[in-house]
């Protein structure tokens, strides 16, 4: 009977463990949201360079764009605009990208930035052709899968790099001179 009884309820009992663990996932996500948001309210403000572009850094603005693109494309639509898909080179850049992608878009959808693999073992390079010396990888990344050659970012969770295959749609953030 005893026997019985705990192989009934084995269902129930996954279900609800399963549970748990999302609403602990849920928790540390929203947690990170909120850090993100206290962060971009308090240490990174808005700093507009105007048309919906903001100061990353003394020389470049950056803008993200709302319209999925795949990486060429992306870079293409940038260059149109006298710039590049957005790089990085220290953490006060990398926070200034975050924040911009934040206020733009809460919901954490992955979206392109500069940087992209052209050789074997992934030897990353930025778009802008600066050199590619910061990173923000995430756990076990870059991975050396066939054809993920350029680099999105908000994988997993904010601001975590990922290299994925370029002909996937993703938004985006140029940069340029200002």
């Amino acid at each position: 009977m005893v026997k019985l009884l705990w192989i009934d309820m084995r269902p129930a009992l996954l279900v609800s463990a399963f549970l748990l663990l999302l609403q602990i996932h849920d928790a540390a996500t929203n947690a990170l949201t909120l850090r993100v948001q206290t962060s971009c309210r308090t240490r990174y403000p808005a700093r507009p360079c105007g048309d919906g572009w903001y100061r990353i850094d003394i020389y470049r603005c950056a803008k993200y764009f709302r319209t999925k693109r795949t990486f060429p494309d992306a870079e293409s639509h940038c260059r149109r605009l006298r710039g590049h898909l957005v790089s990085m080179h220290d953490a006060t850049e990398y926070s200034h990208v975050l924040c911009l992608a934040f206020r733009a878009n809460q919901s954490r959808d992955h979206f392109w930035i500069g940087g992209r693999s052209k050789y074997l073992w992934h030897s990353f390079q930025w778009t802008d052709r600066t050199p590619f010396r910061f990173n923000r990888w995430a756990f076990f990344q870059p991975d050396k899968v066939a054809g993920e050659e350029c680099v999105e970012m908000n994988y997993e969770k904010w601001g975590y790099w990922n290299n994925a295959v370029c002909s996937g749609k993703k938004f985006y953030i140029c940069s340029r001179k200002m």
